[in-house]
């Protein structure tokens, strides 16, 4: 294209300041935007995380967060605010539901969706069938 520009002594598209950029953003509008593709956490890649064989406490413990934060769909900023005190296992049992036995209770304080502004507790059970 801007061999032909040259060729009839115009000026090449793409000379100006920033022309790159607006050349970039007018295809955008024309073209569409891809859609972001996700994927659903899958069992077998829950397993996987949490039986890897671990370097040390540091490494199991990243990845122990970063598995409760997707099943427990967490936004970024929640689960960056989350401390050690927030955990409480077998918080339901504690309190008299004995079926509830070996779950574990995560207090959130803060979320975007909290319209009372009185926090969330999220609860993880435990499987009947852990294979």
């Amino acid at each position: 294209v801007q061999s032909r520009h040259k060729r009839f002594n115009l000026p090449p598209p793409l000379s100006g300041p920033r022309s790159y950029t607006k050349f970039l953003l007018t295809l955008v509008t024309v073209q569409g935007k891809q859609q972001k593709q996700s994927y659903p956490i899958q069992k077998y890649m829950v397993h996987k995380l949490l039986t890897h064989k671990h370097t040390s406490l540091t490494e199991f413990r990243n990845c122990l967060a970063t598995v409760s934060s997707t099943i427990g769909m967490f936004r970024p900023d929640t689960g960056r605010s989350l401390q050690s005190c927030d955990v409480l296992f077998n918080d339901d049992a504690k309190r008299g539901f004995l079926k509830f036995r070996g779950g574990a209770t995560i207090n959130i304080s803060h979320s975007k969706t909290d319209q009372i502004r009185r926090g969330h507790q999220i609860r993880f059970g435990r499987s009947i069938n852990p294979s």
